[in-house]
């Protein structure tokens, strides 16, 4: 049997509205906004819109420069000053770094620039290599010499380092600065073969043998003025140098082209421009063999 259950109630809900935000009580003012201000964020601006105007430059062709990290000498470079100790107490320097030095008075000239080297290698008595560790301009000194006493004849100098190849060391000299600066030219054509002349190192040690491009090499020549700053030679391999028991040494072939930054006596040191494949100490600039 079913049962009659009581009408439902109808009860009317309140209208619940969005919370009102009140108006702001300080409005600020709109005003000049700079010119640095970009145009698409200020969008009701009244600036002009930018004009960007693409022009093309030619500029005039220069030669690639660049710097010699070091070379072959057989003339000992006087050595003006020597690197004590670095500024702060640190083992090395670096760019923007002072440097203290130790020199004779007379040798130095305050805001002169010196270059920083180290007499690397030896590759044989008498001749050595010079690898440039950076350039330092002479500063103020710091402790003056004692000419009354013969021990103190050196004064204490501070040096900036203005450039810098690799690290400055303790014990590193300064000498007449130098044109450690090269032009590398770009024409491989017009080489000249020089006799005699053959490569016994480079890229800044006496035990490397392999070099390739864009390395420095050493050059020996058989006498003095075979070879001028600017000469482009030929690197002929040296068969009978790299394997004594060929029977080929005859049939020289060319393997690379070196440019001539640096000479000193019968010495040269050359900038590697080409090699066709690695070049070897024994290597030789002309196609006629040393033996011959």
């Amino acid at each position: 049997m079913a049962k009659n259950y009581p009408p439902l109630l109808s009860v009317e809900l309140p209208t619940v509205g969005l919370p009102q935000i009140p108006e702001p009580k300080i409005i600020s003012q709109k005003g000049v906004l700079p010119q640095s201000f970009p145009s698409w964020v200020a969008k009701d601006t009244d600036r002009e819109p930018p004009v960007i105007d693409f022009k093309s430059i030619q500029r005039a062709p220069t030669e690639q420069t660049w710097l010699m990290p070091c070379w072959v000498s057989d003339t000992e470079k006087p050595v003006l000053a020597e690197v004590s100790s670095m500024e702060g107490g640190d083992i090395t320097a670096h760019e923007n770094q002072w440097i203290f030095v130790s020199a004779e008075p007379q040798n130095i000239e305050i805001g002169q620039k010196y270059l920083i080297v180290k007499k690397y290698e030896q590759i044989k008595p008498g001749v050595w290599i010079y690898s440039i560790e950076g350039e330092a301009q002479m500063g103020a000194v710091v402790s003056p010499s004692n000419q009354s006493s013969a021990d103190s004849k050196k004064a204490t100098y501070r040096a900036m380092v203005t450039r810098a190849w690799s690290v400055i060391t303790k014990d590193s000299e300064l000498i007449s600065s130098e044109d450690y600066t090269f032009n590398q030219q770009s024409d491989l054509e017009n080489l000249n073969p020089v006799a005699g002349a053959s490569i016994v190192g480079g890229s800044c040690h006496n035990k490397r043998r392999i070099f390739g491009e864009g390395e420095f090499i050493f050059i020996k020549t058989q006498q003095q003025g075979q070879m001028n700053v600017g000469d482009k030679v030929p690197i002929y391999r040296d068969e009978l140098g790299r394997n004594d028991k060929t029977t080929a040494h005859n049939h020289t072939r060319l393997v690379g082209a070196a440019q001539v930054v640096k000479t000193s006596g019968g010495w040269a040191t050359a900038f590697v421009l080409k090699s066709e494949e690695p070049i070897e100490v024994g290597d030789r600039t002309s196609a006629q063999s040393n033996l011959e």
